[in-house]
Order: C-alpha cells, then structure tokens, then sequence
C-alpha cells in the first residue's frame, strides 16, 4: 500500500529566548499545524518573512528560516506531490515556493483540527524533557515509505 504521507511528527519546544532555524527542503510539501504563537518563516527569495499560525510550505529549491519568540508547539506532516494535492486541492505550481496559511488552501476546517488535536494531547502524558534543561525541545515522529 503507498501513501501521500512521507513523514510527521511533533514538537514543543519552550526557551527562554527567541529562536531562529534553518529549515532544509523537503522535496515535498509541508503542512505545519501550530498548537502556539505565531512564528515567521522567510527565504532568500521572499520579499520577507511571513507571519504564520497553521501553514503549507510549496516546494522550496532553497531552505527557509523559521523564527519563534521562544514557544512553538505543533504537528509537521510531510507530504508527497500527490498526497498534497488530495489533502489541498490545489496543484503544486500554486504552492511552489510560497508559504500560505492552512486555511487558505487546505479542503479540512484547520481551526477544528488543532481544537480536537489539542483535546487529545491534554489527555495524552506530558511529552520527556531533560531533567537538566527543561527548555529542551522534544520531538516525537514516524516515517511512512513513499511509493517509487
């Protein structure tokens, strides 16, 4: 069985200090799914950052940088070329090297989604920090085969 789904996974991370990272291309398109603030995500090509909560990154060429003020919290699942467009709905020329809010694009009501994926990881055990840095971001992920 092949799937549109390359790869997911989660994250949280609280510091006590804005962070900047640099986001490698994926070969595919993201759907970024934040349970936090909003956070910039900005190219060498962009005219500028852009300001985001939930958002779909296009096929990038080039990395991105990713800012928050120090909270992120959030699902990441990485999608195909075909996965995307029938999750979106949309093809990959529209969202080639563009950073687009989720709900401008996306068929799911993105708003909903995060209410019940927060519902659910209230209920869910608090995910491991290091006892020496509880600022320590913390990861969780899985990977599914593409089809060749």
């Amino acid at each position: 069985m092949t799937t549109g789904v390359r790869r997911y996974a989660s994250w949280h991370e609280v510091v006590d200090e804005p962070v900047r990272r640099w986001e490698t291309p994926t070969g595919g398109v993201s759907v970024i799914l934040s349970f936090g603030p909003a956070m910039r995500v900005s190219s060498a090509s962009a005219s500028g950052p852009t300001t985001v909560t939930s958002f779909v990154v296009g096929m990038y060429d080039e990395p991105a940088l990713t800012e928050h003020d120090g909270v992120g919290h959030g699902v990441q699942v990485d999608l195909t070329a075909a996965g995307a467009f029938a999750l979106l709905g949309v093809t990959m020329d529209e969202l080639a090297k563009r950073v687009v809010p989720a709900a401008d694009v996306c068929r799911l009501d993105v708003d909903g989604l995060v209410d019940r994926l927060l519902g659910v990881s209230a209920l869910a055990p608090p995910a491991p920090t290091s006892p020496s840095n509880p600022g320590t971001r913390t990861t969780a992920s899985a990977s599914t085969p593409c089809a060749t």
